[in-house]
């Protein structure tokens, strides 16, 4: 998810990911130019490959807990697969996505 007060601030996003290794909970900050990227670790590890999961996230109090302020306004939401990142190849569906109002 890619928040952006303006064309000229900096942009900011929250991506939840599967990791192979890292604990759920850990966030693994990163920055370049005028981006900063905050990966939320959802689920970790080989266990529950191939099954259907359903997780539940108030991106609003993660923005405020990662980022320690109020979030811009909401520019973009993308589901990606980067087992490119690691020379690798995945296979992966998305389901329904759903955003709910606090």
């Amino acid at each position: 998810m890619c928040f952006d007060a303006s064309l000229f601030a900096e942009r900011r996003a929250i991506g939840y990911i599967w990791d192979s290794s890292a604990p759920v909970g850990t966030v693994i900050r990163q920055s370049s130019g005028a981006a900063e990227r905050a990966l939320v670790v959802v689920r970790s590890g080989p266990s529950g490959l191939g099954a259907w999961h359903r997780d539940t996230r108030d991106v609003y109090q993660d923005y405020r807990d990662i980022f320690g302020d109020e979030p811009a306004q909401l520019v973009a939401v993308t589901l990606e697969s980067h087992s490119d990142d690691l020379a690798s190849e995945s296979a992966v569906l998305f389901g329904r996505v759903r955003f709910q109002v606090r």
